[in-house]
């Protein structure tokens, strides 16, 4: 369900595609996850300085190196997976009772990753829409963090520094192009700020 801020709707980044092929499944893995995370599902993530999976940052230019699948864990130790019981079944001191659709807790968090082929769709900035025209050559626009309800979105206004990371590539016609109900664009990740190929 889509968070709506003011009258803009502000959702997950979802990898949605493979450019090269209408068949193929955008590439995932599961990567160590850093201690106490609590981000929301569908945010850049980087690795951290012990090779773990953070949100991404903006203070420096920052390599992308994925978009999680799954919301993070909340681990007490960073990489170490943790039990999900609720308790032992009765007469089953051994045993495990496990909720039923709970994430796993392996250490680990589930991420598409920022390469060359996965084709992403991310909300634009409230009051903006797509036009064709926004579409250049050698452009790469800003990805920006709601600090309200800590999704990103796409900032067309920003081309430059730390936050320009993003490549567009046209209209998510799922959505409306009107700058007030969460238009919504196709997106990789620049070559330069991504960690795969």
């Amino acid at each position: 369900m889509p968070t709506i801020l003011g009258a803009v709707s502000l959702e997950p980044i979802q990898a949605v595609r493979v450019s090269s092929s209408q068949a193929a499944f955008p590439a995932m893995e599961r990567h160590s996850e850093a201690a106490s995370q609590t981000f929301k599902k569908g945010v850049p993530l980087m690795l951290d300085g012990g090779g773990n999976m953070v949100e991404w940052t903006t203070a420096l230019a920052n390599t992308i190196y994925g978009v999680n699948a799954e919301p993070p864990h909340n681990l007490t130790v960073a990489a170490t997976a943790q039990d999900l019981s609720e308790g032992s079944p009765q007469n089953q001191p051994s045993g495990i009772t496990t909720p039923v659709g709970a994430w796993p807790r392996d250490g680990k968090i589930e991420v598409y990753q920022a390469n060359g082929q996965t084709v992403f769709s991310i909300s634009l900035k409230s009051g903006q829409t797509f036009v064709s025209t926004d579409i250049q050559a050698g452009t790469i626009y800003g990805l920006d963090k709601d600090a309200t309800t800590g999704f990103w979105f796409m900032d067309k206004t920003i081309t430059a520094g730390n936050k320009a990371v993003l490549v567009l590539l046209g209209l998510d016609s799922s959505s409306p192009n009107d700058g007030v109900n969460g238009s919504r664009v196709f997106v990789q990740f620049a070559s330069t700020r991504r960690y795969f190929v």
